[in-house]
């Protein structure tokens, strides 16, 4: 006879930190990128938190940046952001529970500055992670424009052309336009299968 897990009980709400373990990227059917990041907190638990980039919420990759202490890149380039820039991060949240359109309860993870999330909760100044890493600067596309593709093959980086009323990308499009370029160029796509 088939088994099944139990869902987990929902995380408490409060403001947590985290160490970021197995970061993943996926592209929804709808053509929706966004990261997967399993947090690791102090005491073993394990919350997966989904982080989109949309245009009408560019703050969702905004405040990842921000909590997670990344700097942006020097000069005109646009920002580029990758899994590996993330993994074995340390990172600060916060969780509140929402009601979904099923009335199913969900945990709904909002990420936050280290000074923020210290002022919510002092306690969380006192834990470290020993596995995690001092975070980076992201990379600039013009660092990457006369490259090599992997492939052996020399390419040039085009930014994307500007749209919108004020003529200008947001962030958002231009992190989530690269992560999709990015992507084709190393995987090919995956076909859909049906559940």
């Amino acid at each position: 006879m088939p088994t099944f897990k139990r869902q987990a009980p929902l995380s408490p709400e409060g403001e947590f930190t985290g160490i970021i373990k197995g970061a993943g990227q996926e592209t929804t059917k709808e053509g929706l990128v966004r990261f997967k990041l399993p947090i690791h907190t102090q005491d073993g638990k394990i919350i997966n938190a989904s982080v989109p980039f949309m245009d009408e919420y560019p703050n969702f990759i905004q405040n990842l940046v921000k909590s997670a202490g990344l700097q942006l890149p020097d000069g005109d380039g646009d920002p580029q952001i990758t899994c590996d820039d993330l993994e074995r991060l340390q990172v600060w949240f916060g969780i509140k529970h929402k009601t979904g359109k099923d009335g199913r309860i969900f945990a709904n993870v909002n990420f936050h500055q280290k000074a923020y999330a210290l002022q919510q909760n002092p306690s969380l100044g006192l834990i470290n992670f020993s596995q995690a890493r001092k975070p980076g600067n992201l990379r600039s596309v013009s660092e990457l424009n006369d490259g090599e593709d992997g492939n052996g093959s020399t390419t040039r980086m085009e930014p994307p052309q500007s749209t919108g009323q004020s003529g200008n990308i947001s962030e958002v499009e231009k992190l989530r336009k690269l992560l999709e370029e990015a992507q084709a160029r190393t995987n090919p796509p995956e076909p859909d299968i049906p559940f």
